[in-house]
């Protein structure tokens, strides 16, 4: 079975990513090692390191929380499901829902790539 690390060295592979990564500003995917790493253990597992670092997510998400939820919610994510609200502080949901849109982002860039770039 494929799997995401298998095109880590993919040149086509590092193309989608960065033009799909790059229509958003609230996420700097450079790397296809970053990507198969998110894929594989999620953003808030510190692989995507502004997802975990609170200072970033809450400056990340002061600027681009609007574009960050429109994505989330253009995918119609139920937030009750994903993200929990009680008894958290605003760095704590700014990581939680940008470390949702990052894993959202990486998912449908992994699923393009399977299906436009043959090994």
């Amino acid at each position: 079975m494929t799997d995401i690390f298998d095109y880590t060295q993919n040149d086509q592979a590092h193309d989608i990513m960065i033009e799909m990564s790059d229509t958003h500003q609230w996420v700097n995917l450079t790397n296809l090692y970053t990507l198969a790493a998110v894929i594989q253990h999620g953003a808030l597992s510190g692989v995507y390191a502004p997802c975990v670092n609170y200072n970033i997510a809450i400056k990340t998400m002061a600027e681009h929380g609007d574009s960050v939820i429109d994505f989330l919610d253009e995918f119609s994510m139920n937030y009750g499901d994903e993200i929990s609200l009680e008894d958290t502080t605003w760095g704590e949901i700014c990581v939680q829902f940008l470390s949702a849109a990052i894993d959202t982002l990486c998912s449908q860039i992994a699923t393009r790539i399977f299906e436009e770039v043959d090994l």
